[in-house]
């Protein structure tokens, strides 16, 4: 279990669900404000450390309301994207890791601008913001999750990873070209997203050996047909294909009895599904974990692939469906 994991067993009860609407409205008000007031956001709400350091502390917290963009047309891209993005990762992580990334996201950037400010005696500019950490979410998503697709403008399917290509490159041209201060943002940026990348990739990683043990173990896709009327044959497990390995005959976590050709039929009371581990109750069709490796781990079947199909939380949103 990962730290990530171990926060969210103590503190998962205090996770906020739609974070990223909050978020959205945040930038919305401080559109409003900066719009009407310009004067007031600049003198009482941007983020001044020399402020904070006389006695403003609210600033470390009410910068957040410089939004992303101060043109509207801009900031209505932004909020859609946003949503889009923070939507789908927080689907995906779930609300506490997603409630985490922003929430450490945030502190890096506030303990960034004093640190600096405190050993160079440099002052960010009143425009420091999180535009770069409400960015950052992309890159973290897309090499997590590098061939999901999403809907640009509704109706244009695009790849996680071009999109990171482009934020990528974005990144790069601001911290060449841009003010000091957004080279401070892009870092803070940057640093969060290496923290939370890590861990994620390392668990990754272990995902991918998993999976390749579990392939191996099962000799690779084979031809199947419908298993005969005795107990497990070849091990009587799912392969990578999500069918049982040898033609064998096994329980999955419904209560069905599935066989090598994908038949199945209802047994009550039968949850027992054979594994070279030993027996499990849920098994992953991509990446063959189960619950026995993580305790913690949710499984659900997919809807939309044809046939029986179980997958972890990792791969429920990302794998291809399966057409017979």
């Amino acid at each position: 279990m990962g730290w990530i994991e171990r926060l969210e067993k103590r503190f998962g009860k205090y996770s906020v669900k739609n974070l990223m609407v909050y978020l959205i409205a945040i930038n919305v008000i401080g559109f409003i404000i900066l719009k009407v007031s310009p004067e007031s956001f600049f003198y009482y709400l941007s983020m001044n450390p020399a402020a904070v350091m006389q006695g403003q502390i609210w600033r470390i917290v009410s910068f957040i309301l410089f939004p992303s963009s101060t043109s509207l047309f801009g900031l209505i891209i932004y909020v859609y994207v946003y949503y889009m993005l923070g939507s789908t990762l927080e689907r995906i992580w779930g609300s506490f890791t997603f409630g985490l990334y922003m929430l450490t996201g945030i502190v890096i950037h506030i303990l960034g601008a004093m640190i600096i400010y405190w050993t160079t005696g440099f002052n960010v500019e009143w425009t420091y913001s999180l535009q770069f950490l409400y960015m950052s979410m992309f890159l973290t998503f897309a090499l997590t999750f590098p061939e999901a697709q999403f809907l640009l403008f509704f109706f244009l399917p695009i790849k996680a990873k071009w999109f990171a290509l482009i934020d990528a490159a974005y990144f790069v041209f601001l911290f060449v070209m841009g003010t000091k201060t957004s080279r401070i943002q892009i870092i803070m940026a940057m640093l969060n997203f290496l923290i939370f990348f890590l861990s994620m990739h390392g668990k990754d990683l272990k995902a991918r050996a998993r999976k390749n043990s579990w392939q191996n173990a099962a000799g690779g896709p084979r031809k199947t047909g419908p298993g005969p009327a005795g107990g497990p044959k070849n091990g009587g497990w799912q392969n990578a294909t999500g069918k049982l390995a040898g033609g064998g005959k096994g329980y999955n976590s419904a209560g069905q009895t599935v066989y090598g050709g994908g038949q199945s039929r209802t047994m009550p009371g039968k949850k027992v599904g054979y594994g070279p581990g030993g027996a499990v109750m849920h098994r992953c069709c991509v990446c063959g974990i189960t619950e026995l490796d993580d305790p913690e781990m949710e499984f659900r079947y997919c809807s939309q692939c044809e046939g029986q199909y179980e997958y972890c939380a990792d791969h429920l949103f990302t794998h291809k469906h399966v057409k017979s």
